[in-house]
């Protein structure tokens, strides 16, 4: 699953990523997206772009979910039914 590059990040971000998380849970999206494209630009880790698509299609931003999404795909080796299904479904 996408998640699994998290466990590569830095130290600083990965407290943006677990922050993000939080807020994501708590239904604060926008609050997560902010700590999501922090962590981003810290780790330039595309796990972050992942997350950022599906908090950005939470708010109602299709337009940057489509965005944060055709990236991440892009680094992807290999196609993602999850990713693919998502980006479907926008």
């Amino acid at each position: 699953a996408p998640k699994d590059a998290a466990t590569l990040l830095t130290a600083a971000a990965k407290d943006h990523y677990e922050r993000a998380e939080q807020f994501y849970k708590a239904e604060q999206y926008e609050a997560a997206r902010i700590e999501f494209q922090a962590g981003y630009d810290l780790s330039k880790n595309p796990v972050f772009l992942w997350n950022l698509a599906k908090a950005s299609e939470k708010m109602g931003d299709r337009r940057a979910a489509l965005d944060f999404a055709q990236r991440f795909r892009a680094t992807l080796t290999e196609p993602d039914p999850e990713v693919d299904d998502f980006l479907k479904s926008i």
